[in-house]
């Protein structure tokens, strides 16, 4: 399989992967292909996924929340398993007063966590994080059906067509 969008690296024992940006609301063309890349990451890697740590800088807070769920939006199946990580936290003035602003103001998205960096947090810190969250995982098979990321295969295919001329039939 060819993941050239996809950067892989490691922490210790834990493989990381840096994956595009998921910005599904682009053309066409460019969306059918970042869906395609995912599809084929997801279904090779399902047994390995731990967990989903989307990466956001720290800045405004309204910017940061718009930022998330124009991702979130197409991870709701697994926000179980969803983690937040705040970049450039050190530009904070007020540490304990934004993050716990933070913490509050993205309640609502039910994550399974926040994790705020800043410069002065080294790699064994990091280590130590990411080791946490991947102890905590459930360990489940990533399963990508009832998603935008679902194979559509012939069978899945003729099951919605019969759906939609029932619907047609319906309406006369």
């Amino acid at each position: 399989m060819n993941f050239n969008r996809f950067q892989l690296g490691e922490i210790g024992n834990i493989c990381l992967v840096d994956t595009p940006t998921m910005d599904l609301d682009c053309g066409i063309d460019e969306r059918e292909d970042a869906i395609s890349q995912f599809q084929q990451f997801f279904v090779n890697f399902k047994t390995s996924i731990s967990a989903i740590m989307i990466v956001v800088n720290f800045e405004r807070t309204d910017l940061m929340k718009q930022k998330l769920i124009r991702t979130l939006k197409y991870l709701k199946k697994f926000q179980d398993m969803i983690y937040i990580l705040i970049t450039d936290f050190h530009l904070s003035e007020n540490h304990d007063g934004d993050k716990s602003q933070l913490e509050q103001s993205l309640k609502f998205l039910n994550l399974k966590g926040i994790i705020f960096l800043n410069k002065e947090e080294n790699e064994k810190w990091m280590i130590e994080e990411l080791n946490a969250i991947e102890q905590k995982s459930s360990h489940q098979v990533f399963d990508i059906n009832d998603t935008i990321f679902a194979i559509i295969d012939d069978k899945m295919n003729a099951s919605l067509m019969d759906q939609i001329n029932l619907k047609f039939s319906s309406l006369k």
